[in-house]
């Protein structure tokens, strides 16, 4: 997908490139090229438009703080580590984990998750690892998955921590706070799965929107910004059989579903396609989404309401 802003002063901005410094695109591209420089969006709807999914509404926020969780053990086996954590993790399948703190040393670093087996298990293949010297700064450093030249092939004998990163298409909630010059900035956190939490929700559509620097263990994205939509055709992670016009529930942490779930219900959000479904054709290319994804139309705010 390739969203762009669609804004009178701005031009168009490209909504898949985090900043990990903020307030703003490092990115300007098109007419207004290195014309305006950054540009400060708190709480502010911009519009964007995608050559085949069209139009909705994004906002810009900082990754809120995450809270680092612990390992209870990391054992491998043909390049693939199974991850068991000492509590219910909620992750999702393509959601960023940086893992810190462990023995052998390889395991830390900034991994993509292959595959969620259990609610306290997750797989890594080690063969690839997200560059730890991407910075947006850099165009000639990828921020993509990379070849992992030192693949451990021992399970860990001494045990770290992970803390998630909030992946492309998953469900977000946002809080306000301040940054260090006292300014009010709006702030993203992976959805925690509460129901009616009051707070408005979105979608992140930046893989990896990776921690932040108050974050433990920090990381080098440090404090990172991104775009999140709240109306329109949104990529989101889903689980189960999705159906064009069934409604959409906040099911877990980071995942919708058309599953009934009491007091999750998503207001004015319904799946417009099943997983996996391929869209596009001719000049304006075919989009394939993932396995664990589906496209959901909403209406902002994409808020929560007992079913009843």
């Amino acid at each position: 997908m390739a969203y762009v802003t669609q804004d009178g002063l701005l031009g168009s901005v490209d909504l898949y490139l985090p900043d990990n410094a903020g307030g703003g695109p490092y990115s300007l591209v098109g007419t207004s090229s290195g014309k305006y420089g950054r540009a400060s969006y708190p709480s502010m709807l911009v519009d964007g438009v995608d050559p085949v999914f069209g139009g909705g509404q994004f906002l810009f926020a900082q990754v809120a703080p995450i809270t680092a969780q612990t390992v209870s053990s990391v054992t491998v086996a043909a390049g693939v580590a199974t991850v068991t954590t000492g509590s219910a993790h909620g992750l999702v399948v393509g959601q960023p984990v940086q893992l810190a703190g462990f023995t052998p040393s390889a395991y830390n670093g900034i991994w993509q998750i292959a595959t969620v087996p259990s609610g306290t298990t997750f797989t890594l293949n080690l063969n690839y690892v997200w560059d730890q010297r991407w910075n947006p700064n850099n165009p000639l450093i990828a921020n993509t998955l990379k070849a992992n030249p030192a693949v451990p092939t021992t399970s860990s004998t001494v045990q770290g921590t992970y803390v998630p990163g909030i992946g492309a298409g998953m469900v977000c909630q946002f809080v306000h706070a301040t940054d260090t010059f006292g300014n009010l900035i709006l702030q993203a956190k992976p959805w925690a799965g509460t129901a009616n939490s009051g707070l408005a929700l979105g979608v992140s559509l930046g893989n990896p929107l990776a921690l932040t620097t108050s974050s433990a263990p920090a990381n080098p994205f440090s404090g990172q910004y991104g775009w999140f939509q709240v109306s329109g055709a949104m990529a989101v992670t889903a689980s189960g059989a999705p159906a064009i016009g069934s409604q959409a529930y906040w099911a877990t942490t980071g995942v919708v579903s058309q599953t009934v779930v009491a007091s999750k219900q998503a207001c004015g959000l319904q799946f417009a396609s099943a997983l996996a479904a391929v869209f596009g054709s001719g000049s304006s290319g075919t989009i394939t989404l993932p396995a664990n994804f589906a496209i959901a139309w909403g209406t902002f705010p994409n808020a929560q309401a007992a079913i009843t």
